[in-house]
């Protein structure tokens, strides 16, 4: 009798929709803001986009337990402050 032969199955992938990938977005954006929110320190000049770049100062930070983790909060001296997605920003070398 003849050997059979392993047969593959193919992989039922996960439809690629609007939600789908939405989501997909959404996390990737989460979590490169909570990476550039790690290396900022409160009290830093930085540059940040607000309807064009600007230039003000870190205020406060997030704690990783935190509601806002991942943004910051940033002190600009004509428009006040303003909560701003950290990968948004940008140090000035």
């Amino acid at each position: 009798m003849a050997r059979m032969t392993k047969r593959e199955t193919p992989k039922e992938e996960a439809p690629q929709t609007d939600a789908v990938v939405g989501r997909e977005l959404l996390d990737a954006r989460r979590l490169e803001s909570e990476a550039v929110a790690d290396t900022l320190t409160e009290g830093e000049t930085v540059q940040y986009y607000d309807d064009g770049w600007r230039v003000g100062k870190v205020e406060k930070l997030p704690a990783a337990d935190e509601p806002r983790y991942g943004q910051v909060r940033i002190v600009h001296q004509s428009t006040g402050r303003i909560w701003v997605e950290a990968r948004d920003v940008r140090r000035i070398a």
